[in-house]
């Protein structure tokens, strides 16, 4: 028998302190791959840092410091 429980850990709880620490992280590894010249890999950090300020945005919104 399925289990209608949802949500074992809510997104809020997840992130309390907002999606700061990954950005900073993916921030750092485009910076990495950049200084190996790893198109690929400065690509896919893109796309997840893009992915993370998106999150930030929507948690925070324009115009609130959350650092």
């Amino acid at each position: 028998m399925a289990s209608n429980i949802t949500g074992v850990y809510s997104k809020k709880a997840k992130y309390t302190n907002g999606y700061w620490g990954k950005i900073q992280y993916w921030a750092n590894q485009i910076n990495e791959a950049i200084a190996e010249g790893d198109l690929r890999g400065v690509d896919s950090a893109h796309r997840k840092l893009d992915y993370f300020i998106e999150r930030e945005w929507n948690t925070s919104g324009p115009g609130k410091k959350t650092i």
